[in-house]
This record gives C-alpha cells, sequence and structure tokens, in this order.
C-alpha cells in the first residue's frame, strides 16, 4: 500500500490551517513534520511548540523526522507534544536501539532514517523494531547544474551498448558536450542514456535527489562524492 505524506516544510505558515485542511480533503491523513536543529543539519525549522499547535489543527498522522543531534534528549518532549511516529537518524543517535525503545514504549511508532553516503546494512539489526525506514535524497540546491550535469556524466561509466559500437566501428567516444546533452534529456529534466553513458537521474527542474539508479551504474555513493566536492569547491 502506498502512503503518502506530504511535508508541512512546502506549506504556507500564514495559511497552515487552511492548507492542512486542503491536502487532507484530498484524503491524505498523514503530515510529515522535518525538524532540524541547526547543528545535525545546517537549518532551523520546528521545535515541539510548533508541533503542538500543528496538533491542535489536526487529526492527521503526524509522522515526526527529527533530524537533529543527540535525538534522545527531545523524544519526550516530541511524544507529549502529539507526535504519533518519531523517525531518527543512525547517524546521530548515541544509541540507537535504545532511542528506539524509548520511543516504542511511549506508545507510538518508530523509524530510522539514514543519508545517502550511510550503508542500507546499519539498519538490519533494527528491523524487528522499526516501522518505518526513510532514506535521505540528495540536495542540489544552489549548485550550478549545468555543471553538475557534465560532472556527473564525467563520473558515470559508458555503457556496454555504447562500448562495443565504439570497438566495432573503430571510433572514439564522443567528449562532453552540453548543448547535445540537454537534447538527449527527457523534457522533465532526467538524463537516461546521454553521450553513451548511463546516467539515470534528475538534473533539471529539482533541487533533491534520489540517486539510487545513478549509483547502481556507476558505483556506490558515486552520485554523492560528486557534489561533495563541487560543494567544497562553493566553500572554498
Amino acid at each position: 500500500m502506498r502512503i503518502i505524506s506530504p511535508s508541512l516544510l512546502s506549506a504556507d505558515f500564514s495559511k497552515l490551517e487552511e492548507q492542512i485542511k486542503l491536502v487532507e480533503n484530498l484524503g491524505i491523513n498523514r503530515l510529515h513534520i522535518d525538524v532540524m536543529d541547526g547543528h545535525f543539519v545546517p537549518n532551523f525549522t520546528f521545535g515541539p511548540f510548533i508541533l503542538k499547535a500543528i496538533r491542535k489543527l489536526t487529526n492527521s498522522h503526524l509522522e515526526t523526522h527529527l533530524m537533529m543531534s543527540h535525538p534522545d534528549k527531545y523524544i519526550d518532549q516530541f511524544v507529549e507534544a502529539g507526535a504519533d511516529t518519531l523517525i531518527i537518524h543512525t547517524e546521530s543517535s548515541q544509541n540507537i536501539k535504545h532511542d528506539l525503545i524509548k520511543i516504542k514504549n511511549q506508545g507510538i511508532k518508530c523509524g530510522l532514517a539514514i543519508k545517502p553516503k550511510t550503508s542500507i546494512n546499519v539498519l538490519k539489526e533494527y528491523l524487528d523494531i522499526i516501522d518505518y525506514i526513510l532514506i535521505m535524497s540528495v540536495d542540489i540546491s544552489g549548485l550550478d547544474k549545468d555543471k553538475l550535469f557534465e560532472n556527473l556524466w564525467k563520473n558515470s561509466k559508458v555503457s556496454e551498448k555504447a562500448s562495443e559500437y565504439y570497438t566495432i566501428n573503430n571510433i572514439s567516444p564522443p567528449e562532453w558536450d552540453l548543448e547535445q546533452a540537454k537534447i538527449e534529456c527527457m523534457s522533465d529534466g532526467f538524463a537516461n542514456s546521454i553521450l553513451g553513458r548511463m546516467m539515470k537521474v534528475m538534473i533539471y527542474n529539482i533541487d533533491e535527489v534520489d540517486p539510487k539508479r545513478y549509483n547502481d551504474y556507476n558505483g556506490e555513493n558515486k552520485y554523492q562524492e560528486v557534489v561533495d566536492n563541487m560543494q567544497g569547491e562553493i566553500e572554498i
């Protein structure tokens, strides 16, 4: 069964009650609350007081994602504020099993979130405890999308079909050509096979990307490595 859980970060907070009712009238009864502490992640969003105010506006299931350091210190506060599910990060919890059991003992559901760099294998020992798994996407906001396209292409592998074609015809693989690459992109910004290389990823019209298919073809965490290198250049 597919469950839609829209994030309240996308809402207009001057019309929050109205927008909650709007999605509920569409048959949605689950809302995603992204809690950011300005430390574990650079942004700062909701705290328990805001969650408590949201709880008064709706009976929908409040799926609360704690993107924060030391989440164990705040579990009780968010439960008391009205969370129906608490999702913590494997990368921020000092004692994952302890924190998950603490959440479950409060009578609500629990989940684990992992960043793209984190191996999915870390989840295995907690599968008998958790109700949900959240796999984060890669944030590409602020990056030059044309340059990202080029770097992802240069770090991708030549497809088997293209490699065979080049060998049979004794020709060299093409060099990077942004204009031609854009022509080969789909109208929605998805890059499938570009200039003979397998990419399988959205490039344009999006700020958060699921890198799984790109990594499947080109190597574990390869997408994140490209983004990290670009962000490092920006910081310098």
